[in-house]
């Protein structure tokens, strides 16, 4: 996300489902939008969803279990979310089940919260112009829409 090149522009580039969290600095997220930003064409629309806001985040370690099967495997997920500073953290255990055996998956992702200004001026360090936000559809989130301007 930081470093990409594809030697194409767009009309539109996204950045969806929150992935944008997974930079660990401002510094992180300015290369990941101006990376994004570069591959936009003049008037081309840059969309990134911003993970949870920090006003937002919930400080109670939050578990919660989640199930789905498909008749031949069954996955189970308890996930814990947990907060230091800026940074959070989702302690998720999965357990795989089929008719070959039960398998023990852990991950751990570490995202950072980033304020909406944080985002609008990340945006506009990559020379985008309208920045705005807008409710997300994932909730506690907001979404960041900037336009590639002139150079």
């Amino acid at each position: 996300m930081r470093t990409f090149q594809l030697d194409q522009r767009f009309d539109a580039v996204t950045c969806l489902f929150s992935s944008v969290g997974y930079m660990n600095s401002l510094a992180e997220l300015d290369r990941a939008v101006t990376t994004m930003a570069s591959h936009l064409r003049l008037g081309g629309v840059l969309i990134v969803d911003g993970w949870i806001r920090p006003d937002a985040w919930l400080d109670d370690h939050q578990v919660r279990l989640q199930t789905a099967s498909d008749g031949n495997v069954t996955v189970s997920r308890m996930s814990r979310s947990r907060r230091n500073g800026d940074r959070t953290f989702l302690d998720m255990h999965h357990l795989i089940g089929s008719h070959d055996g039960i398998e023990y998956v852990v991950d751990v992702h570490e995202m950072m919260l980033f304020g909406s200004e944080q985002y609008e001026r990340s945006l506009q360090r990559a020379g985008l112009i309208d920045v705005e936000s807008i409710e997300s559809p994932l909730p506690e989130r907001d979404r960041y829409i900037g336009v590639a301007g002139p150079s």
